[in-house]
């Protein structure tokens, strides 16, 4: 009893390089040389391939130290932007205060550089792992504003 042709799956972009052949659904060797996977595909010399087992060759360790897995992880961020104005010192006395100070805060306003593939947050990275350029449900990239009213008794 034969396997059943996959009908679901990765489907490649791209065209396959002179001398690629592929054993289509047909069990025979096809030259698939300058041919779309669409195309081949459409005239049954290849296959959807499982999801699962694409990622897991593609990014396990297991299977080798796979270039997508691998990156360097290199930023610049404007970190903190905080603008603050002392009051006038007659305002203040008016509320039995030394002085006032009121202040704007911005934080992780912007990466002006970020080598992570895909713009991914590269503060996020917390392992090594093959999948670690892919976040596995991180955290996103948190921009905070806050409004500070200071003053000395």
């Amino acid at each position: 009893m034969g396997t059943a042709p996959r009908n679901d799956g990765i489907a490649f972009q791209g065209v396959f390089k002179q001398g690629s052949t592929s054993t289509g659904t047909d069990l025979v060797s096809h030259d698939v040389s300058g041919m779309t996977w669409y195309q081949a595909y459409k005239l049954g010399y290849v296959t959807p391939v499982n999801a699962a087992d694409y990622y897991v060759k593609k990014f396990s360790w297991s299977a080798g130290i796979r270039e997508a897995g691998t990156f360097t992880n290199s930023w610049v961020s404007l970190r903190q932007i905080t603008l603050g104005y002392d009051l006038p010192g007659s305002l203040a006395h008016k509320m039995k205060l030394n002085n006032l100070k009121v202040s704007l805060i911005g934080r992780n306003l912007i990466y002006l550089y970020n080598s992570a593939p895909n713009h991914i947050n590269p503060e996020n990275q917390d392992d090594t792992g093959a999948v670690s350029a892919f976040e596995e449900g991180g955290v996103p990239y948190v921009r905070t504003f806050g409004f500070m009213l200071g003053t000395t008794l």
